[in-house]
């Protein structure tokens, strides 16, 4: 109970941390880099033997594993800009949706059976991501309605690479290899971004951003291994862990929102978090 607590409170931090970027004067693009820099150093130090070696190593997944990357990277980005722009509640509630995606190609990819109670989590999944994703009109506001859906779909399709290769390609005690790959390759791919960018910051601002990446590496980091430790303990069902798991992060992303930033949630809006809540319940079902 312990480390599911820990992976729901660090997973909630993230979409705060980017949605606090804005206020702070935190370079978002310098903040990402370091935050997968701190990743791989982190893992590296506490795992029993270096595995960053197993990057160097060609393997059957090394190519998905840089498709991960490009994944993990961008998506970051997705979640920062959906937190500034939309709200931190919209940006938990439509990247925890985005498990819609994976459970309906496990049938196809997996002979995974869509059950009528999944069905319907995808159905109000859907129904939803148009409720959150629904803004008031003016200026520059239908480009920032877009972002809760491209966070849906860039989720959904990180999820489901990540569920293929597991199923296909990997064995048991190549899991932290393949993670620490795409942490990786997430971190070059950041780095390429971060040159193609300009960043007119001062000192002060720097150092801000390099506190930021800091705060948002140990909270990625600890989110990913306290969610691990929850789902290697006997007797827990994913099918119980994965519910209580997303609606937590949403609860908490939510609560700390209003807490923090002072959010102000649309009827429209809590109407979508409600039905959006049932539907990863029944998604998971």
């Amino acid at each position: 109970m312990t480390y599911l607590l820990l992976s729901i409170v660090f997973s909630s931090c993230l979409p705060l941390l980017l949605r606090g970027f804005a206020s702070w004067r935190v370079s978002v693009f310098l903040a990402v880099t370091l935050n997968y820099l701190v990743c791989v150093v982190v893992g590296s130090v506490f795992s029993l033997e270096s595995e960053v070696t197993a990057v160097f190593r060609v393997h059957a997944w090394t190519m998905m594993a840089v498709a991960q990357g490009a994944f993990l990277a961008g998506n970051f980005y997705l979640l920062a800009f959906t937190a500034q722009r939309s709200g931190v509640s919209i940006a938990a509630l439509s990247s925890r949706l985005s498990v819609a995606i994976p459970v309906v190609l496990a049938i196809p990819l997996y002979g995974d059976r869509l059950s009528i109670i999944n069905g319907l989590g995808v159905a109000g999944a859907l129904a939803a991501l148009i409720l959150s994703s629904a803004v008031r009109s003016g200026p520059g506001r239908g480009r920032s309605a877009w972002l809760p859906v491209v966070v849906f779909f860039s989720f959904g399709l990180q999820f489901a690479l990540l569920k293929f290769v597991q199923h296909f390609f990997l064995t048991r005690d190549q899991h932290h290899d393949y993670l620490t790959a795409s942490f990786f390759f997430a971190l070059l791919v950041s780095l390429c971004i971060l040159m193609l960018t300009r960043h007119p910051t001062g000192s002060v601002g720097r150092l801000r951003s390099v506190l930021g990446g800091l705060a948002l590496g140990v909270c990625n980091y600890c989110a990913l291994f306290s969610l691990t430790r929850v789902l290697s303990v006997d007797g827990w069902q994913s099918a119980m862990i994965f519910p209580t798991y997303s609606v937590g992060v949403v609860v908490v992303s939510t609560l700390g929102a209003v807490v923090l930033f002072a959010e102000r949630i649309s009827r429209r809006h809590l109407a979508g978090i409600g039905v959006g809540l049932i539907s990863v319940v029944m998604l998971n079902l």
